[in-house]
C-alpha cells in the first residue's frame, strides 16, 4: 500500500510539542505549541510541499530503518519522546513509533534533523499563528515603582484564529503572564499575573477568547511590583493559555517565552 504521509513528532518544553504531517498530494502541516526556537510564535502552518520533497523525505524514512529498531516496553514517568510513523493510503490513522529523548538512536536522531529542514519550509507560511512581542516600556525603575511592560499578541496567520487573552482572566485568578527577573548573579524570581496587573490599550476585546483575523493585534501592558534592590536585570515573560476550546480549530494553543533583555533599578527619588 502506497505512503501518503509521514508523520513526526518531539516534545519541546515542559509540555510543548513540535508536530509534522507531510503529505503526497495535499497539505503538509506543522503544529507548534512551544515556540522551542526562541520565535516568538505558535500555531499551525501548511503548506502544499513538491512531490520530490517528499519523495526524498520517505526515502529517508526508510534508509533510517526507524521501524526496525528498539522501542520503549514501559511507560517512563515525565518521559518525552520522539515519534515517527506514516500512514497509508486507505488508512484514517498513521503506525507510530515512539523513541525517548534521553536515547534517540543515531539513525532517528538523523532523520528528525532531516524531516525538521522540511518543518522548516512548512514553518514559512502560517495558517493560524500567535505572534507575540513583548518589551520592557522604559529602560530603568526606582524600586519602589512597579516594572512595566507592554505585550502584543497578533493573528499572524492566512487564516482568522481565537487565542486566550489575558484581559478576560477572572479577578483574582492567574491570567496566563508569568514575569521572571534575574539579578547579576543569576538569582531569579518570578510572579504570576493577574488581571488586576493588567491594563488594555484602546479598543482591545476583553473576551476571554476573541476571534482575530488576519492582521488583528490584542495589546495590553502589565505593571507589577517586585520591590528590587538598586541594580542591574534581566526579565523575560510568558504567555500561556488558560481557557481551551479542544473542539474548535480555530483556537491556538500552547505557551510563548519572550526575553525582555536588561533594565535598571536605581535608586529611590531617581527617574521613573
Amino acid at each position: 500500500m502506497d505512503v501518503v504521509a509521514i508523520n513526526y513528532s518531539r516534545d519541546v518544553g515542559w509540555a510543548g510539542t513540535l508536530s509534522a504531517e507531510i503529505c503526497r498530494g495535499e497539505p503538509s502541516t506543522t503544529l507548534v505549541t512551544f515556540n522551542y526556537d526562541r520565535r516568538p510564535e505558535i500555531g499551525l502552518y501548511r503548506l502544499l510541499l513538491p512531490d520530490e520533497t517528499f519523495r526524498d523525505t520517505l526515502d529517508k524514512l526508510r534508509r533510517s530503518g526507524y521501524d526496525k529498531l528498539p522501542t520503549p516496553t514501559e511507560a517512563i514517568p515525565e518521559a518525552k519522546f520522539i515519534v515517527v510513523g506514516e500512514r497509508r493510503k486507505g488508512e484514517s490513522l498513521p503506525i507510530l513509533r515512539p523513541f525517548d529523548l534521553r536515547a534517540v538512536p543515531p539513525e532517528v536522531a538523523a532523520l528528525g534533523q532531516e524531516i525538521e529542514k522540511v518543518v522548516g519550509e512548512i514553518r514559512q507560511h502560517p495558517d493560524r499563528v500567535v505572534k507575540a512581542s513583548a518589551a520592557w516600556m522604559q529602560a530603568s525603575f526606582v524600586p519602589d515603582a512597579p516594572l512595566a511592560v507592554q505585550v502584543n499578541l497578533q493573528c499572524a496567520g492566512a487564516l482568522p484564529l481565537m487565542l486566550w487573552n489575558p484581559l478576560g482572566a477572572a479577578p483574582g485568578t492567574w491570567c496566563g503572564l508569568r514575569l521572571w527577573v534575574s539579578d547579576a548573579s543569576g538569582k531569579e524570581q518570578s510572579v504570576d499575573l493577574e488581571s488586576v496587573h493588567l491594563r488594555p490599550l484602546p479598543g482591545m476585546p476583553t473576551d476571554p477568547t476573541p476571534l482575530l483575523v488576519p492582521g488583528d493585534t490584542v495589546s495590553l501592558q502589565l505593571k507589577k511590583k517586585v520591590y528590587l534592590a538598586p541594580g542591574r536585570y534581566v526579565g523575560r515573560l510568558s504567555y500561556q493559555n488558560v481557557l481551551d476550546r479542544v473542539d474548535n480549530s480555530q483556537f491556538v494553543r500552547g505557551e510563548i517565552w519572550f526575553d525582555l533583555g536588561a533594565i535598571v533599578v536605581g535608586q529611590s527619588g531617581g527617574r521613573r
